[in-house]
């Protein structure tokens, strides 16, 4: 049993790709739709035209990373043996799932997480992110491109560090091992980063099946940033608890606390400029980073433990 798991945030424009997609799938799935308060139509277009979606509203916009965990706890009270996470601005083929799951039964059993290839929307290339971060020359992925263009026989799983979790299937029994995405410290940005680090500690390997695909319509949104006057600080922010949060092995090796005197002294300069609102703005971050890096360590030990973000078992 497969629970296909989509967070849906004013998703009107792609539901009837996204959704239908889902509906003609050929092998069997449930769907569940995690609405975040959407403000355009999207629960009510799901109510009136999709009674096969089960849909969950939220009643807040509560983020990407805790919306999923709401969904992936429900796939492992009702003992589902698989998870299958897209994007509400993605959409299948027909075959995609099938062959995600014939390839996870057929694989290595390490691998814990398979995802297809992410085509952009019109399907004419590789999706920007999927390239720019599956498909790095570290990885294993690089060999589907020899394979590719060498006319060699085609694999049927290349191994990568990262996929971002556009499409993702996942069996249950990783989730209970590995736990559940870190939706306080990573609510929406940096979250699937997090859990692979996570999944590679627990032993797990991620693959790319190229038998599989999926389309992903990102085009029309790459290099926005909504004009943030302090991306810049936001960005070393968002860095930062990659770096710390994401170390191999899941060890404090990472110099944080020379990081942090150097936001610190760039915030203190501000000061001497006479620039107090980006001085402001520097501590703002500073401070953060500083409470983040206090709580690294209790919470990269609680990563260290089977079922993270998971209800205890032991408990009533």
């Amino acid at each position: 049993m497969i629970a296909v798991i989509v967070v849906t945030y004013n998703a009107e424009k792609w539901l009837a790709k996204c959704l239908g997609s889902l509906i003609d799938s050929i092998l069997p799935i449930h769907i569940i739709v995690l609405d975040n308060k959407s403000t355009d139509q999207t629960a009510n277009l799901i109510k009136n035209n999709y009674p096969a979606v089960e849909l969950v509203e939220t009643g807040a916009n509560m983020g990407f990373a805790k919306a999923n965990n709401i969904g992936i706890r429900m796939a492992l009270l009702r003992n589902y043996d698989y998870v299958f996470l897209l994007n509400q601005d993605a959409w299948i083929e027909p075959y995609t799932v099938e062959r995600l799951h014939e390839a996870g039964n057929r694989a290595n059993p390490q691998y814990g997480l398979l995802s297809p290839v992410h085509l952009n929307g019109t399907g004419d290339k590789l999706e920007y992110f999927f390239h720019t971060s599956s498909c790095g020359f570290t990885d294993d992925f690089r060999n589907f491109y020899a394979d590719l263009f060498l006319k060699r026989e085609i694999g049927l799983v290349y191994e990568v560090g990262f996929v971002n979790a556009a499409a993702w299937l996942v069996q249950t029994s990783v989730f209970r091992k590995v736990g559940l995405f870190d939706d306080d410290i990573f609510p929406h940005y940096g979250e699937d980063n997090n859990w692979m680090n996570r999944l590679a500690y627990h032993g797990y390997k991620a693959g790319i099946v190229p038998s599989a695909k999926i389309y992903h319509d990102t085009e029309d949104r790459l290099g926005k940033f909504g004009g943030q006057t302090d991306f810049s600080s936001h960005l070393k922010l968002f860095r930062f608890k990659l770096q710390l949060f994401n170390q191999k092995n899941l060890e404090l090796n990472w110099d944080a606390e020379s990081e942090l005197k150097r936001n610190l002294m760039k915030s203190l300069a501000s000061i001497l400029k006479m620039d107090f609102p980006t001085f402001s703005m520097r501590m703002k971050y500073y401070k953060e980073m500083k409470s983040l890096f206090e709580s690294a360590s209790s919470r990269i030990q609680s990563y260290k433990k089977p079922g993270f973000n998971l209800p205890d078992p032991n408990r009533d």
